[in-house]
């Protein structure tokens, strides 16, 4: 499954999905921890990812060029190679927090929603592909 664009294209996607899972659990765990910042990580470019694939350059490599091509050595990035940011889209409380619990909870349960979309097209693909090779 390596060699297939799409399966590694989904598999990018459930990595970026599981590290912003991570980052807004640790935004609600600190939502009365006083001068807690709340967090997101920045979406890598699927687009310029496809595009990059689709020219043959593959999708291997694809998360470091799209973030700058050096995502090992840029600061404020996870192990994964995904840029983790400072949310600041809302106030801040006089506590010098900043997480807003309700755009959190939102946030996450987007996030699950892509999950499943993602989780869905995976057993799609693959009932393809056995259909394919069982040829029914």
């Amino acid at each position: 499954m390596e060699g297939l664009t799409l399966f590694q294209l989904m598999d990018t996607k459930m990595a970026y999905i599981s590290e912003r899972q991570n980052v807004l659990s640790q935004n609600i765990a600190n939502a009365d921890t006083p001068g807690y910042r709340a967090k997101d990580v920045d979406a890598p470019d699927f687009k310029q990812i496809l595009m990059r694939a689709s020219d043959g350059g593959g999708v291997e490599g694809g998360l470091a060029k799209a973030n700058g091509g050096n995502s090992i050595q840029m600061e404020g990035l996870t192990k994964s190679g995904f840029h983790v940011r400072e949310n600041a889209e809302y106030e801040v409380k006089p506590s010098g927090n900043s997480v807003d619990l309700e755009e959190q909870m939102l946030k996450a349960s987007r996030n699950t929603m892509d999950a499943n979309m993602v989780v869905n097209m995976y057993i799609k693909q693959m009932g393809m592909i056995r259909i394919a090779v069982q040829g029914r």
